[in-house]
């Protein structure tokens, strides 16, 4: 039995995708700032202290506890510590960058799945949380 993926026709247009992606100026100069991010020991520590504490408080909002003013306080700190550190700042936008690049493609092709065809731009709009498309329980 052929997979997907063996399909010449359907891996072809996959690679001219991801070839796309890889030539897309946007998408070469996230490239740089992820790398010069991995390089920079100091923006990767701010970075990291700072998704820790997100993450910290994702967990207590999602056990029914709210955060007090001192955990807020830091959260923000972190966040001022990221803006201020361009590596990091910048990495968060590349890194937002890509995530938004990845949901695009997967939205489009998860659509097209469901639909059985090429979807339109109000069946894209259409499956926001509201209408059950990204998965979450909202």
């Amino acid at each position: 039995m052929e997979t997907v993926l063996e399909t010449a026709a359907l891996e072809r247009k996959l690679r001219d995708l991801c070839q796309c992606i890889v030539e897309d100026p946007e998408f070469l100069e996230a490239r740089a700032k992820i790398e010069a991010f991995s390089e920079d020991e100091a923006a990767r520590k701010v970075y990291r202290a700072w998704q820790e504490k997100a993450h910290a408080l994702h967990l207590s909002s999602h056990e029914g506890d709210l955060p007090d003013d001192e955990d807020l306080e830091e959260f923000e700190q972190l966040r001022e510590e990221v803006e201020a550190n361009a590596v990091a700042s910048e990495f968060a936008e590349a890194e937002e960058l890509l995530n938004g690049l990845f949901g695009a493609v997967t939205k489009m092709v998860q659509k097209t799945l469901q639909l059985g065809h090429v979807p339109s731009e109000e069946e894209l709009a259409e499956s926001g949380c509201e209408a059950g498309g990204c998965g979450c329980s909202h």
